[in-house]
């Protein structure tokens, strides 16, 4: 499946089994392995990703479906670049929301700060 860097998509298998996935780079390399049947991840290069399943038990047989959702782009930078800046304002503050799209999301945010300010 071609993904874009940058990009959050979630992976849903919705067979009746228990199923393991994992997701696999263009030369092979092994980024995410889950049992679950839902799996959120940012892409981190353009490329084409592949996607491998095999039932829980290696015993069993039966039926899976595999689903691909595009979430759209992290809503802040997971870094010092590109961070959104909140500007601190005088009572009652300056805020920013975000949101946690995908387990081990960071959202930075830049605050620019005067010397000798309280």
């Amino acid at each position: 499946m071609p993904v874009t860097a940058g990009t959050i998509y979630r992976l849903e298998e919705t067979g009746t089994s228990d199923v393991y996935v994992n997701v696999l780079t263009p030369t092979g390399t092994l980024i995410a392995t889950t049992d679950t049947e839902s799996h959120v991840f940012e892409a981190a290069n353009t490329e084409t990703l592949t996607f491998c399943t095999r039932l829980f038990s290696s015993s069993a047989i039966g039926a899976w479906t595999l689903r691909v959702t595009d979430l759209g782009t992290d809503d802040h930078a997971d870094g010092r670049a590109g961070a959104a800046t909140l500007t601190p304002a005088t009572s009652p503050g300056a805020s920013l929301s975000g949101t946690f799209e995908y387990p081990g999301d960071w959202d930075c945010l830049a605050v620019p700060v005067t010397a000798g300010t309280i």
